[in-house]
């Protein structure tokens, strides 16, 4: 067996877990229409289109995954929804009308011990499975690593209260969790060991995948060491680096990923999306949602189809708005408000929780911060969490980058225990999102220095090449008329070292004006669409959702003011040379 350890900080939370888990999962009926995010992809259908289940209905953007039809019908409409990845934006979607004929698109399941292991990889990115254990990583691309790995770790430990989509999967359909374990060991290489944690308030979850595993275990390799290892439950247990310094005893470092260390993590769910896929032949069309909270008069998990209401899952539970105190997409710890209850269901969606206000009281109003230090004590990143709060406050991005922000995982153990009420995760959240736009701002901006600079390069070259040809036929002209007075090879590149300097001048600046323009009209604009979303919030608005548009808008009038200074501290144009002369 292996040995287990410890990770810093972290919490006991009382579970509230056995209202959803108790019953079978559930599949509801199918809803009048499903609402499907299509985020960058590229659509490949029309308005008015007949689909099939499992057909191809977006080719994936960058980072992102293909859209397939969850069910057969008809594409209605395609346009802005409200999406509950961020319910404060609105994202493109294709809206499908079911016909409840449930007619399939082809399929050709073929045996994933005949295929190689490109092609089973392109079927995984086919497929378009994502992390479900809430990530949305791709698949195909934690497959795929540069690096060999030694260690495939299974996520089974679901340690945020209320969410049991996995304890209930684990419990029905653990032979096909172990058949995806097994195609992902084959993915990777056969690592030499696979480490399955499960928390050990699952006991019945694990009992069912030890019997799938040593079912299993009559096919498979003498040589591969499996474990199945019981934890305490103690939250954040489940975080992809809490889960792996608890089974392997190694941390990833600030930064990094998992597989930097030899260490693959993958969600029990995704596992079972692999097997569907390439067993089955399969794509992700459904994910398991707990919906649970006193506001349910049946809490229950339900197969979902993608692009679901969240309004008809609420419904097939009983929900009961007067009751509720708040509506989260999640767990109490981690979920977000949930604004819009036609928001659909996405590869991400795990759960929703419509807790009253006895389970949720409402939030007290923040006080000043004691420095009693607890926050740092329950932080599993081992972070400084008051000194993250004073920086976010600040929007001090640099002391938020060197005290490393972005390896905070948004648990909310250190809000939890904060004897002041401070929404930290809030201000942490609002802070991230600064930082990144920053670091893709930088990025983007080493970028075009690194195409200005070859650009200048090469007219530059050009620049050299005339200056060559042309004191070549000057110098051809003096031959021939037998010019004694002045050497033509020394005067010839004094008359083009102006006209070069000139050109220089011109290359250096109007490049880099037309940049600038553009990042100041790019600004403006941006502007003028954030005071307008933030001129159009109601009573009804949370207050991060105010704090992120106004984050976000002061973000875009600092960028606008600093292209503007860029601009005016341009030289101006040098002027064209007349009659063909030098100026």
């Amino acid at each position: 067996m292996s040995q287990t350890r410890t990770f810093s900080g972290g919490i006991l939370l009382p579970a509230h877990k056995h209202a959803s888990s108790a019953t079978p999962i559930r599949t509801p009926v199918l809803p009048p229409e499903l609402f499907l995010s299509l985020g960058d992809a590229t659509p490949l259908i029309a308005v008015g289109e007949p689909v099939l289940k499992g057909q191809l209905l977006a080719v994936a953007g960058s980072g992102g995954a293909p859209v397939h039809a969850p069910t057969s019908g008809q594409i209605a409409a395609m346009e802005l929804r409200p999406l509950t990845e961020a319910s404060e934006t609105l994202g493109h979607c294709a809206v499908l009308i079911p016909d409840g004929a449930e007619r399939w698109s082809e399929r050709t399941p073929v045996h994933p011990a005949t295929r190689t292991l490109p092609e089973l990889l392109a079927a995984v990115r086919a497929a378009g499975i994502v992390g479900l254990g809430g990530g949305g990583f791709p698949t195909d691309l934690k497959l795929a690593p540069t690096q060999p790995i030694d260690t495939l770790v299974v996520n089974g430990m679901e340690c945020e209260p209320y969410i049991t989509a996995d304890d209930r999967l684990m419990r029905e359909e653990a032979d096909a969790i172990v058949a995806g374990m097994r195609l992902a060991a084959r993915l990777l290489g056969d690592p030499a060991r696979i480490l399955i944690g499960i928390e050990d308030d699952k006991p019945e979850a694990a009992a069912a995948m030890r019997a799938a595993l040593t079912t299993a275990l009559t096919t498979m390799d003498d040589n591969q060491n499996i474990d199945i290892v019981v934890l305490p439950s103690r939250y954040p247990a489940g975080g992809e680096r809490q889960l792996i310094q608890l089974l392997t005893g190694r941390q990833v470092p600030s930064g990094g990923l998992p597989r930097d260390i030899g260490v693959v993590c993958l969600n029990v769910g995704t596992l079972h999306a692999l097997y569907r896929a390439l067993v089955l032949d399969e794509p992700l069309l459904s994910r398991i949602v707990t919906v649970t909270g006193d506001a349910c008069r049946e809490p229950a998990n339900y197969r979902a189809l993608l692009g679901t209401p969240i309004a008809h899952l609420l419904a097939a539970s009983g929900y009961q708005p007067e009751l509720c105190e708040r509506l989260l997409l999640g767990g109490p710890m981690m979920g977000i408000p949930l604004d819009d209850v036609q928001a659909p269901v996405t590869k991400t969606t795990h759960c929703v929780l419509a807790a009253t206000a006895a389970e949720l009281p409402p939030a007290r109003a923040p006080q000043p911060c004691i420095r009693c230090g607890l926050c740092a004590e329950v932080c599993p990143a081992s972070l400084l969490p008051q000194q993250l709060l004073r920086h976010a406050v600040a929007r001090d991005h640099r002391q938020l980058e060197r005290h490393h922000l972005l390896d905070c995982i948004d648990c909310g153990a250190c809000a939890y225990v904060c004897p002041s009420a401070i929404p930290l995760v809030d201000h942490y959240r609002v802070a991230k999102a600064e930082v990144r736009a920053l670091r893709a701002e930088r990025v983007a901006a080493d970028h075009a220095r690194r195409r200005f600079a070859a650009h200048q390069t090469r007219m530059a070259g050009q620049a050299a090449e005339r200056g060559a040809r042309h004191a070549g036929l000057i110098g051809t002209s003096a031959a021939d008329a037998d010019a004694p007075a002045s050497d033509p090879v020394t005067t010839a590149p004094a008359a083009t070292d102006l006209v070069q300097q000139a050109l220089a001048r011109a290359d250096a600046a109007t490049p880099r004006r037309a940049q600038l323009e553009r990042a100041l009209s790019a600004a403006e604009n941006r502007i003028a669409q954030l005071e307008t979303q933030f001129a159009a919030l109601d009573a009804t608005a949370t207050e991060s959702r105010r704090n992120g548009l106004r984050a976000r808008l002061e973000q875009a009038r600092l960028d606008g003011d600093l292209a503007r200074q860029r601009l005016h501290a341009l030289p101006a144009e040098p002027s064209p040379p007349r009659d063909g002369n030098p100026q």
